[in-house]
């Protein structure tokens, strides 16, 4: 599997990477494991020589929206070649606390937060409470409501709303784009005159969210 560091190059960073053993309902307390890191793509897996002892765990994971599952696919070998470039966003990017399946209101006032410290946009501190987003987009326990169009959902529509009935100078874009949402992260990075100081926009789809400029 690719270990990436959020951190970017040459920045000391430690990760933990967790993956199902294909046990499921039989408890497993011990297996041989093997480990290589390496900058090139694995044609084979490691010798599997250490003996490990196995602990437990219970993840539960949704999307985050209602009514919409995750889909899992096998594991499979790597395709391509080398990453082409790599962006990071400022070291106190926001990262709200959040509860279960409130990650679409908590990106959006993640967001909300860094655009207004990074462009000075002066937005009203109550505009930038994760409750007054979840009043908003309507979000509920079982996440953030979809409605009848998985490619432009409700939530995102209300968000749309709301920044227009606030006032606000956010817009907000839905984009499977690969090459809009590289850019967007593109211009999140330093530029050798410092921050880029770009038009603030908020780009999202129903499976990732990035505070973003453009």
């Amino acid at each position: 599997m690719p270990v990436l560091s959020g951190l970017n190059g040459g920045v000391s960073d430690q990760l933990r990477l967790s993956f199902p053993l294909g046990t499921n309902g039989a408890p497993v307390f011990t297996a041989n494991t093997g480990f290589a890191v390496t900058t090139n793509l694995a044609t084979a897996p490691p010798p599997s020589t250490n003996g490990t002892f196995m602990g437990t765990a219970t993840h539960i994971l949704t999307s985050g929206e209602q009514g919409v599952r995750l889909t899992y696919t096998p594991a499979r070998p790597l395709t391509g070649g080398l990453a082409l470039q790599t962006a990071q966003g400022k070291p106190d990017f926001p990262n709200r606390e959040q509860g279960a399946r409130e990650c679409v209101p908590a990106s959006i006032v993640n967001s909300l937060q860094y655009l207004d410290a990074v462009f000075g946009l002066q937005i009203p501190e109550a505009d930038i409470r994760l409750q007054t987003i979840n009043d908003a987009i309507g979000w509920d326990p079982t996440g953030a409501p979809v409605g009848d169009d998985p490619l432009n959902p409700a939530w995102v529509q209300a968000k749309q709303q709301h920044m227009r009935d606030r006032n606000l100078p956010i817009a907000t874009e839905l984009t499977t784009n690969v090459v809009l949402a590289a850019a967007a992260l593109q211009a999140m990075m330093p530029s050798k005159s410092g921050w880029r100081a770009m038009r603030p926009v908020w780009s999202a789809s129903p499976n990732w969210a990035v505070a973003a400029t453009r």
